[in-house]
């Protein structure tokens, strides 16, 4: 909701959106570390390196709101690309491990 809020409430105002933003990220991660929402400890893990390529993601999104180069725009611009494959790799990849876990798993029961 405060997300919301500040994409909606704060249009003109890009570093603060950003900061805003950031915060609500460290929060999360903070509230998975601690708190740890879910019943298996796998689950916690995926949830925090997922918030913290989002984190990754946001901090570099301020270098938009602060430097008008276009080459570094263009490098930012690639970076969060790769780090957006790299996390839907991972994913992926932890998705690819269970499923070929209960394959295996059900192959031995057979």
């Amino acid at each position: 909701m405060i997300f919301a809020f500040t994409l909606v409430l704060l249009y003109d105002y890009a570093a603060i959106q950003l900061i805003i933003t950031a915060y609500l990220n460290l929060s999360m991660i903070l509230y998975l570390g601690l708190y740890r929402p879910f019943k298996e400890a796998k689950d916690v893990f995926l949830e925090v390196v997922n918030e913290v390529f989002v984190q990754l993601i946001t901090i570099l999104l301020f270098s938009y709101a602060l430097v008008n180069d276009s080459y570094t725009m263009n490098l930012v611009t690639w970076t969060i690309i790769a780090i957006v494959f790299l996390l839907i790799a991972f994913n992926y990849a932890v998705i690819a491990h269970a499923l070929i876990k209960s394959i295996i798993n059900y192959l031995k029961e057979r």
